[in-house]
């Protein structure tokens, strides 16, 4: 009798070690490098984090980063997990916008490559998005978030890789800090939200001369 109390008190604890460890890795920070093209000295790479708990994800820039070519400026990606509707605020021509649009799903096909991405043990994916944009992602189990950069989702655990050939961008983690911080919701101003077509419509119609390019690119440029 003693040696089974013994064991059902072992059991508790474990449970309870176990279920703290997962409230602890459900949320967090990591540090990513962002890369656009092949890295010269550094002078392609930009930083950027994401944020990420059990409600909320959200992902920009460290610094305000004006190299943009519409010159969107101070651009925040939120995404509620519950309903996986994508926010994002952001300053387009002296003009604040709040773009409101469903999550971009993507179909990812599973391969037996593996690395280690800051300690993490990480699989690569390989994914195909609506629009057909063919992306490559590096997620842990390890941190169960179906989250990464630029918000891509349905991944059974965090990305810390993720690369894009055609748009020859690539977003790898440099630092994973695990740690529940208060991320903050996008909450639209009086002139309400616009969807991610309707958004890159304007900026076809504005005097950056984009109007040769499609929706869909300029919205892969917004996005990734």
């Amino acid at each position: 009798m003693r040696n089974l109390i013994i064991v059902l008190l072992l059991c508790a604890i474990e449970s309870h070690l176990t279920a703290q460890t997962f409230r602890f890795i459900g949320a967090g920070r990591v540090t990513y490098d962002r890369i656009i093209g092949k890295e010269v000295q550094g002078a392609n790479k930009k930083e950027y984090a994401l944020q990420f708990n059990e409600k909320l994800c959200s992902f920009y820039a460290i610094q305000n980063i004006d190299d943009h070519p519409y010159r969107l400026t101070n651009m925040v990606f939120n995404r509620e997990n519950s309903t996986k509707i994508l926010h994002i605020a952001l300053q387009f021509s002296l003009q604040k916008f709040f773009i409101k649009d469903s999550l971009k799903q993507i179909k990812w096909y599973y391969t037996n490559e593996f690395r280690s991405i800051e300690g993490y043990q990480c699989r690569r994916i390989n994914g195909l998005t609506a629009d057909s944009l063919y992306v490559i992602a590096f997620y842990t189990e390890e941190i169960p978030v179906e989250s990464g950069p630029c918000l891509i989702s349905d991944t059974p655990g965090l990305v810390l890789g993720l690369v894009i050939p055609d748009l020859n961008i690539q977003y790898w983690a440099k630092e994973v800090i695990l740690k529940d911080e208060k991320i903050a919701p996008i909450r639209p101003e009086r002139q309400g939200t616009i969807n991610l077509s309707g958004f890159a419509k304007l900026i076809q119609q504005s005097s950056y001369n984009v109007s040769q390019l499609s929706t869909k690119n300029i919205i892969h440029t917004i996005i990734y």
